[in-house]
């Protein structure tokens, strides 16, 4: 029923397949640890211009 000349074809779509999923979990994952990055940098300015208004200067 299968041709054994279709492996190397199915093969191809298989690891193919693979990898693009995993292509898309990478690009998932740097995706969420810019945007971690982001908020912790821009928490970061926030405390400091908290810290810098609470000192008056004189």
């Amino acid at each position: 029923m299968s041709d054994p000349h279709d492996l190397s074809f199915t093969y191809l779509i298989v690891t193919g397949g693979i990898g693009l999923a995993l292509l898309l979990v990478y690009g998932a994952y740097l995706e969420l640890r810019n945007y971690r990055r982001k908020r912790e940098r821009r928490e970061q300015r926030r405390a400091q211009r908290k810290k810098s208004k609470a000192r008056p200067r004189p």
